[in-house]
């Protein structure tokens, strides 16, 4: 596995940590099944098409250096020890030639269901 620095990629907060509780939380309890801060790194750089969920959207909520359009995944993880688990990622390119921002990284909220709009259907050949 590779692994990508925080010269590749920053995350909310700007400072490689989450200031937001739910992403927070979605990492402690991913450590406790063996699944690491450099693991998080590594699934954002294998994020593929079919793991698309929506975007591009105006980013109208963060403060620079955040710039740029928001863009949503889903991917399912699987950690060292337990089951799968599905994951929502929300990224940000950021300015022409700067590093991207992770601005989510957690358990989809409750509720809520992320459709995978570049995948094929269920049961389709």
């Amino acid at each position: 596995m590779h692994y990508y620095g925080p010269d590749h990629i920053t995350f909310e907060g700007y400072g490689g940590q989450s200031e937001r509780a739910k992403n927070r939380e979605t990492l402690l309890a991913l450590f406790d099944y063996g699944y690491g801060a450099r693991d998080r790194v590594a699934t954002i750089f294998a994020l593929v098409p079919t793991d698309y969920y929506r975007g591009p959207t105006p980013d109208t909520n963060n403060l620079p250096p955040g710039e740029g359009d928001l863009w949503e995944f889903g991917v399912w993880i699987k950690p060292k020890r337990g089951s799968k688990k599905e994951v929502y990622i929300k990224v940000q390119l950021g300015a022409e030639n700067s590093i991207p921002i992770c601005i989510s990284f957690h358990f989809p909220d409750r509720g809520r269901k992320i459709n995978y709009p570049l995948q094929a259907p269920s049961g389709s050949k």
